[in-house]
């Protein structure tokens, strides 16, 4: 089974919900399911781009009341 991991976000502004979000995926092994919440919007142009160049997968993203939740996957690749 994976592991699971919660990083929130929420109030932080661009660059640093990535920053935090990068910083935290460098200790966590390939596999690992993160749930990532924030609340600046820039994110869903960020975080598609990060877990594109990082080879992560966005397992679900849902934008609901000014919160961005996206469950992202540690892949083979280091992050």
């Amino acid at each position: 089974m994976a592991q699971y991991l919660q990083i929130d976000t929420i109030g932080m502004v661009c660059p640093l919900p990535i920053l935090k979000l990068r910083k935290t995926l460098k200790t966590l092994a390939a596999g690992t399911i993160v749930e990532f919440w924030a609340s600046d919007p820039m994110v869903q142009v960020d975080v598609a781009v990060f877990c594109a160049e990082h080879g992560l997968t966005i397992l679900e993203h849902t934008h609901t009341h000014n919160r961005y939740r996206y469950l992202i996957q540690l892949g083979l690749a280091e992050a």
